[in-house]
């Protein structure tokens, strides 16, 4: 198999100690060029080898590479697992696919003011001048909240 550069120079004790966490048993180096050798799933002793051109990443082979993958791997999901998204003052729109008359909105969404989740309607109109602006109406959520209902707003004059 091709050697693959993948391990930089400064991820190298990171990387170390993740093969210790798993259980892996970390061996002496061989030779000038080895900066990390390890016991690998079937007892053979994998190396990783110094680049001897002098480039910031460790060269890797074989079933090495596949080690170093699957702690990059860990490590992405890992990160991806503890990344938290700041919501507040921000919110999103979708048009309103089931839109029948003009008194229901443009579009619809949700967004997060002070903490507060709302749900967020909002209808295109023309200002005076001719200019077309948007009209938002906020409520905000609770457990039995719901955005307005798409059904048309009936205003006819049968009494019941």
């Amino acid at each position: 198999m091709r050697s693959r550069h993948l391990l930089h120079r400064s991820k190298l004790e990171e990387f170390k100690q993740y093969l210790i966490d798993q259980g892996i048993e970390v061996l002496p180096n061989k030779g000038d060029y080895e900066v990390l050798r390890w016991k690998g799933l079937a007892g053979t002793p994998m190396p990783i080898v110094f680049d001897r051109h002098g480039g910031d990443h460790f060269t890797t082979n074989g079933e090495a590479s596949k080690y170093v993958f699957r702690w990059i791997k860990s490590k992405r999901d890992k990160s991806m697992a503890q990344q938290q998204y700041d919501n507040n003052m921000k919110g999103v729109l979708f048009k309103n696919e089931n839109r029948t008359n003009d008194k229901q909105p443009n579009a619809r969404g949700s967004c997060e003011i002070n903490g507060k989740e709302y749900w967020i309607s909002s209808w295109t109109r023309k200002s005076k001048n001719g200019l077309l602006y948007q009209s938002l109406a906020f409520q905000e959520k609770d457990a039995s909240s719901k955005p307005a209902p798409s059904t048309p707003d009936y205003d006819d004059d049968i009494p019941f």
